[in-house]
């Protein structure tokens, strides 16, 4: 009877072979949300109806339903912010999205020469320059990233939830909670006054990436938490050990995303489900899911499989 971790807790597994509803049912993950398996390598996404080895100490974890490689969907509307905004409270659940989204122009772009050593030469540079101005950036993407619904219903809502204390300490909270994780390295760097972003200069990529170690950022949109970050950016288009490239590194942004490729950051083409069961739902305590530690777990399961 092999003990093994679902979201922290300790849990004995019957048999050594086992199914993923068994699994699901131990930590109470509900059918919607991806179920993830940990591990030194990367993030492993567990199919729904395989059965699956466990063995002493694996660690399974739950994150939202995600998108990968897709293109602008339909704006947000009001009904989206209300029903986030119930689930936020716990007052409801969000409802099924019947909506279907058009693939992302330029998802599989044709492979480009990569100056693996040109970039090298150019990272120091890119890196002050963005830290410098990482400000001034931010701002002018959030607002191209805002949500827009309708402005006369807009007004109270927002002005309630996204007061900017409240967003600030929200983010603030969350990244000195997530910080110590990364504290072995490089640590993690943000703008104290006005946490927009997050960055993270010494990221350990899965096994399938040519490079050990990337620099990640997050960009933190104005309806955060509500709105959870549009896709994560790379530093450098990096290959595959296959020697091909990952195509929903995309490079330029889309789907409302800030688009910092002139910066020398290259998006990550991935989001978030919201409103769906299994999609994004943050509380309103900021050390409970759905929070940042929730979007790590998807970058990194996003990084780790093909699909």
């Amino acid at each position: 009877m092999p003990m093994v971790k679902i979201n922290g807790r300790e849990v004995y597994i019957p048999d050594s072979t086992t199914t993923v509803d068994e699994i699901r049912q131990a930590g109470n993950i509900g059918q919607q949300r991806n179920l993830i398996m940990r591990t030194r390598e990367g993030n492993y996404l567990v199919p729904k109806g395989s059965p699956v080895n466990v063995n002493e100490g694996d660690q399974f974890i739950d994150a939202p339903a995600r998108i990968k490689g897709v293109g602008p969907g339909r704006p947000y509307t009001f009904d989206d912010i209300f029903f986030a905004v119930l689930g936020f409270f716990g007052l409801k659940d969000s409802p099924q999205s019947k909506d279907t989204v058009q693939p992302m122009p330029g998802t599989s772009p044709k492979p480009t020469p990569f100056q693996a050593e040109a970039e090298d030469r150019q990272s120091t540079i890119l890196d002050n320059e963005m830290l410098t101005a990482a400000p001034q950036i931010v701002q002018s993407a959030i607002r191209q990233a805002n949500v827009p619904v309708n402005p006369q219903k807009q007004e109270s809502l927002v002005s309630f939830l996204f007061r900017p204390e409240n967003r600030q300490s929200r983010i603030y909270n969350e990244i000195m909670m997530i910080a110590p994780n990364f504290s072995k390295h490089e640590g993690v760097c943000f703008d104290e006054e006005k946490p927009d972003w997050l960055m993270i200069p010494k990221y350990p990529l899965p096994a399938k990436w040519q490079n050990r170690w990337c620099k990640l950022m997050i960009i933190f949109p104005q309806g955060y938490p509500i709105t959870p970050p549009i896709g994560f950016y790379l530093n450098r288009k990096f290959k595959l050990k296959t020697g091909g490239l990952d195509h929903h590194l995309t490079g330029k942004a889309y789907d409302n995303a800030p688009d910092l490729l002139a910066q020398g950051w290259y998006w990550y083409c991935v989001r978030m489900e919201q409103n769906s069961a299994g999609g994004w739902k943050p509380g309103s305590d900021y050390r409970k899911p759905d929070n940042l530690w929730t979007f790590l777990t998807m970058v990194r399961e996003s990084l780790t499989n093909d699909y």
